[in-house]
């Protein structure tokens, strides 16, 4: 869609270093989402520009919260890696 962003990422445990499948991220206040790949990817197009919360859910951890800014036909890559004893860290890649 023109005039809008993408997020890609992927979501890692950081105690066993699996890749985890199956877990949802969703962009808040809007219906995007998206559930992870086998490999732990994940892609959400057609992202308003601007600052947006992405959140990320798997079972038995805890929801994340990321601040992303998304540029109008630009991909942004954000990864999480939950299960941390430090609390929740996202990285930024750049594409």
């Amino acid at each position: 869609m023109p005039g809008t962003g993408t997020i890609e990422g992927r979501v890692q445990n950081a105690r066993t270093g699996e890749y985890l499948e199956n877990a949802r991220l969703w962009v808040e206040g809007t219906g995007l989402g998206a559930f992870t790949e086998t490999a732990g990817t994940f892609r959400l197009p057609n992202v308003s520009p601007g600052a947006v919360r992405l959140r990320a859910l798997y079972t038995g951890l805890p929801v994340q919260d990321a601040e992303v800014a998304v540029t109008a036909s630009r991909t942004v890559r954000r990864d999480a890696r939950p299960g941390t004893s430090l609390g929740h860290v996202w990285t930024s890649q750049p594409n």
